[in-house]
């Protein structure tokens, strides 16, 4: 690959290719245009841009949890008695001894105090059970469960096509040179608040990089042969 015609003919392609990516730069900065969509997703209700034939409709909002983590609770058995000496009442009490966390199939090991096997905490599953006892009586409180996702199920529709898609809190998603970030939710409220920039020169800007990637390891590969030539 030490052809003087080919070498140049793929820096022309470099060259050509780096004038895509500031072409298509310069596009997205004067003709890129953002909007936000406020999506009614209880009940679902399609929303229209004013600025395009872009339409969207939510189908879904869900939130991922993790695991929840378990309070260990001793049960204290408390007493009174009267002044001949007789039981009035007894009661049980819970004293906190550590904070635990479970494994992902259900079951938990609480060390010296006991443990449960898998899919002891779970329902069908999917669902962590808010208490359980171990065998020797000792209490498991599930805590606050940490948010871990946000997933948006959609309808996009322009120009005649339509797709289905998810989106993530941190993977926007693309469609017809548009993208779609998941930005904020009211659960109360059951709204969702979708970004969409739309980015016309996003396309020439791949292409351009695209090119530059490709002729860059070519012009490697010519210019090791050349030097193993000499």
């Amino acid at each position: 690959m030490n052809n003087p015609a080919l070498r140049k003919t793929l820096l022309f392609i470099v060259y050509t290719a780096i004038l895509l990516i500031i072409i298509g730069m310069l596009v997205d900065k004067f003709k890129g245009v953002n909007e936000y969509a406020y999506l009614n997703t209880a009940p679902p209700s399609a929303w229209q841009s004013t600025k395009s034939d872009l339409q969207i409709l939510p189908a879904n909002f869900k939130i991922e949890y993790y695991p929840p983590d378990y309070a260990l609770y001793k049960p204290v058995c408390t007493s009174s008695t009267s002044n001949a000496g007789q039981t009035i009442t007894e009661s049980v009490d819970y004293e906190f001894i550590t904070q635990v966390r479970p494994h992902r199939d259900g079951s938990i090991n609480a060390g010296k105090y006991g443990s449960l096997p898998p899919g002891a905490l779970l329902i069908n599953n999917t669902q962590w059970i808010s208490q359980a006892v171990l065998p020797n009586g000792f209490l498991l409180q599930s805590l606050h469960r940490s948010e871990k996702n946000y997933i948006l199920l959609l309808s996009a529709s322009s120009s005649g096509k339509s797709e289905t898609f998810a989106i993530n809190v941190n993977q926007p998603a693309k469609f017809q040179n548009r993208l779609l970030h998941l930005v904020s939710f009211d659960k109360t409220a059951g709204i969702v608040i979708l970004k969409i920039r739309h980015a016309p020169g996003r396309l020439l800007a791949r292409t351009g990089f695209f090119l530059l990637i490709v002729c860059s390891v070519l012009l490697s590969i010519a210019g090791k042969n050349y030097v193993n030539a000499r």
